[in-house]
Parts: C-alpha cells; sequence; structure tokens
C-alpha cells in the first residue's frame, strides 16, 4: 500500500522503511478502526485520526528523537490485542513485503513458542480473573489480587489488560466468536428462527469450563452495574452477526435488511430473557433448554 506525505520533503530512507513496516503490519493485522498506540522494538508508533484515516508518527525510544516532520496519511485500523501487532525494528529488504501475516498466513503456520507462550499466558490470566471476580465480585476484586492469583506482577498484567473491565471484556469476545463462527456454519437449509437458536446454542458451552462457573460468569457480567456495557456491547456485536448472515438469507425485497435486524434483535431479546429466568432459578435448569423454550413462546404468541 503506498503513502503520501504531509509534507513536500520526501521522507529519509530510514523513516520510509519504518512508514512502511508500520503500515504494513497495522493493514494486515488490524480489525477494526479506532486510533491506538502500539509499542515496536525501538519506538513507538501513534496512530490516530477520524472517518477512517489518520497520521503515523514514529518516535525513536534510543534517540528520544520523534519524526515530528514526517507525518503519513494511511486508514487508520488497530490490533485487537497487543500480541496481534508485529513490528520489527530494522526490517530487511527480504523481509519489507512480509512483515506481519494475514489471517489466512497465520492459520497456515504454526504459531512460534513465544506466540504460543503469550497465548497461553493470555487464557490463563482470563480464566483466574474471571474465577477471581465472579467469586469475590468485580468491584470488590482488586488488580493486585488479580495478578497474584494469576502469578504474574501488576506491570505484566497491565501489559494484557489496562483494566478490570478488559478481562471481562476478552473473556466476552470469545462468545462472540463463538457465535459468529456458527452463524456462518449453519447449512443453506436452516430458516432464520434455525441459525438464531443455533447459534445461541453454540456459545453456552463456551462460556466456562463447568455449569457453575458458567452461571458464575453469566452472574457476574448481567449483574454488575458497572459491566452493564461490556455486557451490552456484547449483544450488540451478537446481534449485528446474527443479522449481517439473515441478511444474506432472506428473500429479496426492499425491507430485507430491516426484516433480518427484526429477527436478529428478537433473537438476542429470547437469550436474555432466558438468561434472566436462569439467574431467578439460581442456575438449577439447564440454560439451553430454558432458551427453546424462550423462543418456542415467542413464536407462538407472535404468531
Amino acid at each position: 500500500m503506498g503513502h503520501s506525505s504531509a509534507r513536500a520533503v520526501r521522507p529519509t530512507k530510514p523513516a520510509a522503511d519504518k512508514a512502511r513496516t508500520a503500515k504494513a503490519a497495522i493493514r494486515h493485522n488490524g480489525l477494526f478502526p479506532i486510533p491506538g498506540i502500539a509499542c515496536g522494538a525501538t519506538g513507538w508508533w501513534v496512530f490516530s485520526g477520524v472517518s477512517g484515516w489518520g497520521i503515523l508518527r514514529y518516535s525513536d525510544t534510543r534517540t528520544r528523537a520523534p519524526l515530528t516532520n514526517r507525518l503519513f496519511l494511511f486508514p487508520v485500523v488497530a490490533p485487537r490485542f497487543e500480541s496481534d501487532l508485529i513490528l520489527p525494528s530494522s526490517p530487511s529488504p527480504s523481509r519489507r513485503q512480509g512483515v506481519t501475516y494475514s489471517t489466512d498466513q497465520r492459520k497456515s503456520r504454526s504459531p512460534s513458542r513465544r506466540e504460543q507462550r503469550r497465548h497461553e499466558t493470555h487464557e490463563a490470566l482470563i480464566a483466574a480473573a474471571m474465577n477471581l471476580l465472579s467469586d469475590k465480585g468485580f468491584d470488590e476484586t482488586t488488580v493486585d489480587e488479580i495478578a497474584e492469583v494469576a502469578g504474574i506482577s501488576r506491570r505484566t498484567l497491565f501489559r494484557y489488560f489496562p483494566t478490570k473491565a478488559d478481562i471481562v471484556t476478552a473473556w466476552a469476545q470469545h462468545m462472540t466468536d463463538v457465535l459468529t463462527t456458527s452463524v456462518h456454519q449453519c447449512p443453506a437449509n436452516f430458516t432464520p428462527q434455525d441459525i438464531i437458536r443455533s447459534a445461541l446454542e453454540a456459545v453456552i458451552p463456551r462460556i466456562a469450563a463447568t455449569r457453575e462457573e458458567t452461571f458464575s460468569f453469566v452472574y457476574l457480567i448481567e449483574r454488575t452495574p458497572s459491566l452493564l456495557p461490556v455486557s451490552l456491547r456484547k449483544y450488540a456485536q451478537w446481534e449485528d452477526s446474527l443479522a449481517e448472515a439473515l441478511m444474506l438469507r432472506l428473500p429479496a425485497s426492499p425491507d430485507r435488511k430491516l426484516a433480518a435486524r427484526v429477527a436478529a434483535r428478537s433473537g438476542i431479546a429470547a437469550f436474555r430473557t432466558a438468561v434472566d429466568e436462569w439467574i431467578r432459578l439460581n442456575g438449577r435448569r439447564d440454560l439451553a433448554t430454558l432458551l427453546r423454550k424462550v423462543m418456542r413462546l415467542q413464536s407462538e404468541t407472535l404468531s
């Protein structure tokens, strides 16, 4: 991808190399358009902007000299997690065209030992933190306690998750990924209701390892006021995934997009109702069974 300079002066070769490296890394690793800061081996990349475009600036931590006279315009995207971004400090000519890996390339290669350790630490940290948060309470648990139970330092914890809410957000993202995958794997002959039911049921066994943990984690995110934004964001993402899939399956009509959104939101409403009933019953019933019951009542009542 080419770049344009905000000034008439052509960037020096090292600056141009760093710009190409950053833009390639951002382009291949980026998942959604937000501003952000990423740390490379020799400095900080700062990228910001609105409406999908922004400015890139590099600050070399060795010389402490920011390249204030080298501003590059490029589409603003950011990695989902810090570990998703790869920024070599000084790319060689043979690596400049391949400083990062696309999603398909990452799936086809084996993760490095460092990447594997980081992923394992990330997952273990989420599991340990979620258990502690659900046992003690979100507001009552301190960052130091999470670091201690996870067996890492406070500084390391902050490198993975800047706040406690980010840990719960990462856990919720797993559920969203499961639902999105399930939606796209539904057979072509599935009805809209089949797609919604199948995708929502696929999430339930992936919430936690045991039924007790599942109830505790769901109760935590659904009944903690300070986590309400996380819960609502999760449901909004689920709705978007369902609506996108349903729009491709519904018959062509001027209102197809609206119909897909109505169906998706109805499915999310059914899931939330089933969760409320499950919590009222203190987890004594099976959540998937309650979901099917709610969806049946929803269909019968509105038909």
